[in-house]
C-alpha cells in the first residue's frame, strides 16, 4: 500500500476527518457522511483497502475507488497507477481466448472476458454479472490447459497456488498448472485433467495455502497415476516456490526433493461430533462398513498411524536397534526379516551427546537418507513441534528416545495420569499418519514377570499403544526382540545379533530354533561312535526335556541319526550316529576311499556301505519320537 492513490486518499482522509488508522493493510477512518446515519461514528467505523474501495461496517454505506476519490475531492489521477502489473491468459483445449486474470498493485487480482457484444471491450466478470453484458457464464478451466493437455501419458505436472509460480516452473520447461481465483477455489472438475499423470503440489507457506493444497489432493488422488505433496524446506512464512527459486535454488534441486518425497496419502480429518458430543452410528450402519484395511510401516508389526513403544533395561541397546529401524525405513529395506515402507524419519534423541549418534550412522554407513534428527532437550510445546515437523516432513516414522524426556509425569505410576499424558501421541499418529515410536524402561525383576508387565510404570503404557516392543539382553553379544501386538502378528521371540564394529542388528533366528540347533549338536556329540538310550542322551545334554524330544525327532526324521529297538522294557529305543551321511552333524561326508564327497553323490540318508561296495538301506523299526 505505497502507491500514490493510497498515500493521497490517507492524507485526504486524515485531513478532513482525523482519528484514521492502518490495520492489516487496510485504512479505519471515520464514516464520511455520518450526518446520513445514526450509529454515531465517534471511532473509526469505515474501511479503504487498495484496488478494493471503502465500507462503513455499521451502516453499509460505501463505494469504489472513484467514488472515494470524488467524495475527497481529489483528482481522478493518480487512480492511473492501478495500470495492471500482470495479465494472465486462460485458454481453451484449442488455445482460444476464455478469459484473462488481472493483477493490480497491492496484491490485487480480478477476472475479465472480451464481450462480443461491445466490440471485444474488457468486462470485469464471468459472464456472470448480467447487469455488465449478457455474455454467457463462463466456467473456469486450469491455467495453461493446452500444455497439459499435449503432456505425454504419466508426465510429471506440478501443480501450484497462483498464476507466477506456474509460469516460473513452466519457464524451467516444466509442465505446470494453476487453478483460478487462489486459494479455496479448487474444483473436482479439474482433476479430471490431470489423470494419469505423475501429480506434484507445492503449496504456498501458509495456512489457507495448505488447506487449498489438501483440498486439491484430495480430489486428485483418485484422477493422478501418483501424487506427491512437497512442502519446500526453508521456506519463508507465506512464502511460495518463486521465493524459493529466487533464493537460490534449483530446477534439479526441486526434481531432487520430489524424488524423497513419499506417495501421499489423505490424513483422516476431524469428525464432527453431535451438539451433545456424540457421534452415534446405527448398528445397521457400521455392519455394513466395508473391512478397515491396515497398512504397514514395518509389515505386520508397526502399523500406519500407529503408535509403539519399545522397552528394555538401561544399556541393553534400545537406541541401537531403534537407529537400525530408522535407517532401514529411510532406506525402505528388509528389518528384522520382515518389510517396511520407505520414507521420511524423525529421530529424537534426548539423552545422547550429538557425535554419537553422528558416530553411530556413520558406522552404519549411512549415506545422507531423509532422517531428521534432534539431539538435546526438549522445551515447552514439544509436542505442538513435533507435530510440526512431521506434517512438513512428511515423516513415516518418529521416534522419540526416550519417552520420559518428552512427557512430565508426576507419577508414571498413575494409570489415569499416564493415559492422559498418551492420549495426545496416539491422535498425532492418527491424524498425520506418521507412526509414532517411544522409547521406555523395563523396571527391576522385568525377566521374571511376563512380557509386558515389565515394562517400568503403570499398565496404562502397554494399554494405550498399538504395538509393544520387549526387548532383552541375551549375551554380549546378542539380545532378543518380542511384541505384543493389537492388529500385527507378534514376533516370536526372536534372537538379534549385534555387531559391536558397525552398530548394526540382524536376526538370528528365534530362540526355539537356536536352542534346537544347539541341541543337535550336543546329541551329535555325546553320541560320537556308541549307542544310547534317550534317558542316557538326556544325562549327557543340558536342557530341556521337550527340546531334547524334538531334537532327537529332528535327527532321526532327516537320517543323521538312526534308531533300534522296540521302545519297550527290556528292549528301549536306542541312537547312535548314522554310519553314512549325517549331513547336519557332520558337514562334508567322505566316501570309502576316503574322498569327500559332494551333496549331488550322496546315495541315501542313513545308508550304509555294503560289501560289494554298494549301499544297503538300514532298516528302521516303526514309531518315531
Amino acid at each position: 500500500m505505497s502507491t500514490a492513490i493510497f498515500t493521497e486518499i490517507e492524507a485526504a482522509l486524515e485531513t478532513q476527518r482525523g482519528s484514521i488508522k492502518r490495520q492489516g493493510g487496510e485504512l479505519w477512518f471515520r464514516c464520511f457522511r455520518p450526518e446520513l446515519h445514526t450509529h454515531g461514528d465517534s471511532h473509526p467505523s469505515a474501511r479503504y483497502r487498495e484496488g478494493k474501495g471503502w465500507v462503513c461496517d455499521v451502516c453499509k454505506d460505501g463505494g469504489g475507488e472513484r467514488e472515494l476519490v470524488k467524495r475527497l475531492g481529489l483528482s481522478p489521477t493518480p487512480l492511473n497507477d492501478h495500470s495492471p502489473v500482470a495479465t494472465y491468459d486462460y485458454q481453451t483445449e484449442t488455445g482460444q481466448l476464455l478469459f484473462q486474470v488481472v493483477r493490480k498493485p497491492g496484491h490485487v487480482f480480478f477476472q475479465r472476458h472480451r464481450c462480443p457484444e461491445k466490440a471485444g471491450a474488457w468486462i470485469n466478470s464471468l459472464g456472470d454479472k448480467p447487469e455488465l453484458c449478457s455474455c454467457p457464464k463462463i466456467n473456469p478451466v486450469l491455467y495453461r490447459l493446452p500444455e497439459l493437455l499435449a503432456a505425454s501419458p504419466g508426465a510429471l505436472v506440478f501443480v501450484v497456488e497462483g498464476e507466477k509460480d506456474a509460469d516460473r516452473l513452466a519457464s524451467l520447461g516444466l509442465v505446470a498448472t494453476t487453478s483460478p481465483m487462489g486459494a479455496g477455489k479448487w474444483r473436482d472438475a479439474y482433476a479430471t485433467v490431470l489423470k494419469g499423470s505423475k501429480v506434484v503440489i507445492i503449496p504456498d507457506n501458509d495456512p489457507p495455502g495448505k488447506d487449498h493444497a489438501d483440498d486439491a489432493a484430495r480430489s486428485i488422488a483418485g484422477e493422478a497415476a501418483t501424487l506427491k505433496m512437497v512442502e519446500l524446506p526453508g521456506l519463508p512464512a507465506k512464502g511460495d516456490i518463486t521465493d524459493w527459486l529466487d533464493a537460490g535454488h534449483t530446477k534439479e534441486e526441486l526434481l531432487a526433493l520430489v524424488e524423497t518425497m513419499p506417495i501421499w496419502k489423505p490424513a483422516p480429518r476431524a469428525v464432527v461430533a453431535s451438539p451433545k458430543g456424540l457421534n452415534l452410528t446405527p448398528l445397521a450402519e457400521l455392519l455394513a462398513e466395508p473391512p478397515e484395511a491396515v497398512s504397514w510401516l514395518w509389515e505386520s508389526t508397526l502399523p500406519t498411524g500407529g503408535l509403539s513403544i519399545l522397552a528394555a533395561k538401561p544399556k541393553v541397546g534400545k537406541s541401537t536397534l531403534a537407529r537400525n529401524l530408522a535407517l532401514a525405513v529411510a532406506r525402505g529395506e528388509e528389518f528384522l526379516g520382515r518389510a517396511t515402507t520407505q520414507g521420511p524419519v524423525i529421530y529424537l534423541a534426548l539423552e545422547e551427546k550429538r557425535g554419537e549418534v553422528r558416530g553411530h550412522f556413520e558406522r552404519m554407513e549411512a549415506v545422507g537418507e531423509p532422517i531428521y534428527i534432534h539431539v538435546g532437550g526438549v522445551f515447552e510445546e514439544a509436542l505442538a513441534a513435533l507435530r510440526q515437523a512431521v506434517e512438513e516432513r512428511h515423516a513415516v516414522l518418529a521416534i522419540v528416545d526416550p519417552l520420559l524426556r518428552m512427557i512430565r509425569l508426576k507419577d508414571s505410576n498413575d494409570y489415569a495420569e499416564v493415559t492422559r499424558a498418551l492420549e495426545p501421541w496416539l491422535l498425532l499418529a492418527r491424524e498425520t499418519d506418521c507412526h509414532i515410536m517411544v522409547i521406555h524402561h523395563e523396571g527391576k525383576g522385568a525377566a521374571n514377570r511376563e512380557m509386558g508387565d515389565g515394562i517400568l510404570g503403570s499398565t496404562a503404557l502397554l494399554g494405550a499403544v498399538d504395538t509393544g516392543l520387549i526387548m532383552r539382553k541375551r549375551d554380549d553379544k546378542s539380545r532378543t526382540l518380542e511384541s505384543i501386538q493389537r492388529y500385527g502378528v507378534d514376533i516370536p521371540k526372536t534372537v538379534m545379533a549385534f555387531d559391536p564394529a558397525r552398530g548394526t542388528v540382524e536376526a538370528a533366528g528365534t530362540v526355539e530354533d537356536l536352542e534346537l540347533e544347539h541341541m543337535c549338536q550336543a546329541i551329535g556329540e555325546a553320541l560320537s561312535d556308541t549307542e544310547l538310550t534317550e534317558p542316557e542322551i538326556r544325562e549327557l545334554t543340558e536342557g530341556r526335556t521337550q527340546v531334547q524330544s524334538a531334537a532327537l525327532r529332528k535327527l532321526v526324521a532327516e537320517g543323521s541319526v538312526t534308531r533300534v529297538g522296540a521302545g519297550r522294557r527290556g528292549d528301549p529305543y536306542r541312537y547312535k550316529k548314522a554310519r553314512s551321511l549325517v549331513p547336519t552333524i557332520c558337514g562334508e561326508q567322505e566316501n570309502k576311499n576316503n574322498e569327500k564327497v559332494s551333496e549331488p553323490e550322496m546315495v541315501g540318508v542313513g545308508a550304509m556301505p555294503g560289501e560289494d561296495g554298494g549301499n544297503v538301506r538300514e532298516q528302521e523299526t516303526e514309531g518315531v519320537v
